[in-house]
């Protein structure tokens, strides 16, 4: 599953919910241009839809497998542009 999906997937899901679908439909349409989506905007969406009560209904609907491909495709590119924190000084 790729990022497109995975935010369809939230986004077709997220009707009752107008914060989460505001946040994911912004970032499917930024994806559907081709246009780069932050790793603060992802975990934004996934925090209001956690925050909303989301994962449950979507686990049962699609099944633990197809979850599982959402949120690696969804946090993979969380941490592929997340920076890396600095050592700190006293660890070097």
């Amino acid at each position: 599953m790729d990022l497109m999906d995975a935010t369809r997937i939230f986004l077709s899901e997220s009707a009752a919910e107008p914060k989460v679908m505001r946040i994911t439909q912004f970032i499917y349409d930024q994806l559907e241009f081709g246009r780069p989506v932050s790793h603060v905007q992802l975990s934004d969406m996934l925090g209001t839809a956690s925050e909303k009560g989301l994962f449950a209904p979507i686990v049962h609907k699609y099944g633990e497998a197809t979850w599982n491909d959402m949120i690696m495709a969804i946090g993979r590119e969380i941490d592929r542009q997340r920076p890396v924190p600095a050592q700190p000084s006293w660890r070097r």
